[in-house]
Order: C-alpha cells, then structure tokens, then sequence
C-alpha cells in the first residue's frame, strides 16, 4: 500500500474554488476525465450540500502490458461524493474507483477550506490511499500510480485556477 499527500494554497476566495472545483471538468489540463454525471444532489436539513457524481477517464497512458496482465479496459469509472457545508465553509470530496478496483484500489481526499491566515485564500487538503493486488509488481505499480497522481494534482490545481480566473472574468462581465 502507498500513500499519497499534498496540500497546496489558491490565491482564490473559498467561493470561487469550490465553485471551480465543480466545473473544472473538462479541462485542458487535465484531459484523462472524459466525462461526469451527476447521480444525486440534495440539500440536508443542515444546509449543506450532498452531491454524488459518476466520473469517467481515460487511463489509455497505462503501459500495455498492465492493461493486457490485468485485463483491464483504458477507461476508468470512479465515483466522487462531496459535501460542501457554507455554514463552516468546507468543501470534502472522497473518490474511489469503481473499475478495476478487484486490482486496484485508489481513494482519494479532497479537503477546500479558507486559509486560516487570509480568508481571500483557500487551503486545499488532498490525500490518497492506494493498493495494487497484482502480484509481483503490486508496490511498483503502487508507486507509478502515487507518481501519476502527483502529477495529476498539478494538473487539477491549474484547472482550478484557470476555472477560478473564467468566474471572475464571467463576474466582471455580467456587472457591466
């Protein structure tokens, strides 16, 4: 089992970076997530906000011979539930992968909260946990797919600043 972390400060409000974390996909950045639906949205008696969306990527940058051992397909489902609470101002998001997942287990968490020294800042708190049950290689591939999501936080955080800077844009625009 490997373990993935990282923690990385928006120079955006804790508004707009949970509104861009919704509406990031598709991006440019990040072109592996080819689509997402959403299966249920609600309301608690809390006030906050449930939401359970289906996504879909395409994992074709695999080598081919771990798809072809593990008899895999290139395109990945995952499941992401998330809970945004206004009140408290913090966003959560748990993903896990529903493919693969006799194999490959991946889950990952996303905490979004306003920076605790500059409330126009939001503090993102992402980790994951994943385990490869394909013997021999199960810790080599544990650590690709570490690797991997590292560079795909990257990748997902530029999407989320570029969504973040479309919102302002959209607001400057729609205030004229």
């Amino acid at each position: 089992m490997k373990f993935f972390r990282s923690d990385h400060v928006f120079l955006h409000p804790w508004e707009t970076v949970t509104q861009a974390a919704f509406r990031k996909y598709p991006n440019d950045f990040n072109r592996s997530v080819i689509g997402t639906d959403v299966l249920k949205r609600e309301v608690n008696t809390q006030g906050q906000l449930s939401t359970v969306r289906l996504l879909m990527a395409d994992f074709s940058s695999l080598p081919g011979w771990v798809v072809r051992m593990g008899g895999l397909s290139d395109t990945m489902f995952s499941v992401e539930k998330s809970i945004v609470d206004p009140k408290e101002k913090t966003m959560v998001l748990r993903t896990q992968n529903l493919s693969w997942n006799n194999i490959i287990a991946v889950e990952e968490f996303m905490e979004y909260l306003p920076h605790p020294e500059d409330p126009a800042k939001t503090l993102l708190k992402q980790h994951a946990q994943i385990s490869v049950n394909l013997r021999p290689l199960g810790g080599i591939l544990e650590g690709f797919i570490a690797d991997t999501m590292g560079t795909k936080a990257v990748e997902g955080r530029k999407a989320i600043d570029f969504v973040c800077e479309m919102l302002l844009s959209e607001k400057k625009s729609s205030s004229v």
